[in-house]
């Protein structure tokens, strides 16, 4: 299981690369004379061989959608966070990638953090009250990138948003809304 954990990580971390390689490549094209050379000769290369590449793993993890089935959510929260107020019923996810961010979640926010289930008409709200303080911004998030502590919750993150679901930051707790 750890490897499959790792593997998203990867890559969140390739696209990241290939994002960055993309800004450096538009400002390298602007350059000219000897840079113009090295550029043409190695520079250029280079970089058309990590594109490719980025592209078949781009297309790889595009593929890789939840494999979902039903959950009784309240059982996966509980492995990770003891105190639980509300039975959210049953979700459909893939159990696998659930793991990862609620452990996740667990690891970065501590164990005994509350969840706190409320039913609101389009879903379920889980409403996460963290042992440890949570002092950043959904956007401090979504732009950390590895080797930053923050790089692994994102990836849990954009898991959640993976099966459809959607979280913020509301006054140090992360709530993450499940449509139904």
């Amino acid at each position: 299981m750890e490897d499959e954990f790792k593997r998203i990580e990867v890559v969140e971390l390739l696209s990241y690369i290939g994002h960055e390689l993309r800004g450096i490549l538009q400002l390298m094209n602007l350059g000219g004379g000897a840079f113009s050379t090295l550029f043409r000769e190695e520079i250029k290369p280079a970089y058309e061989r990590i594109e490719k590449l980025l592209k078949k793993i781009e297309g790889v993890s595009s593929l890789k959608k939840p494999r979902t089935e039903t959950l009784k959510l309240k059982n996966l929260l509980k492995e990770y966070f003891p105190a639980i107020n509300g039975d959210p019923g049953n979700v459909e996810g893939d159990k696998t990638m659930l793991n990862y961010s609620f452990y996740t979640l667990s690891h970065f926010l501590g164990k005994k953090s509350r969840v706190k289930i409320e039913q609101e008409q389009s879903g379920i709200s889980l409403i996460i009250y963290p042992e440890r303080e949570l002092n950043f911004t959904r956007a401090e998030i979504m732009e950390s990138f590895y080797p930053s502590p923050l790089f692994s919750l994102r990836c849990a993150l954009r898991i959640f948003e993976r099966h459809g679901w959607t979280w913020r930051i509301r006054d140090g707790n992360i709530i993450i809304n499940i449509f139904i």
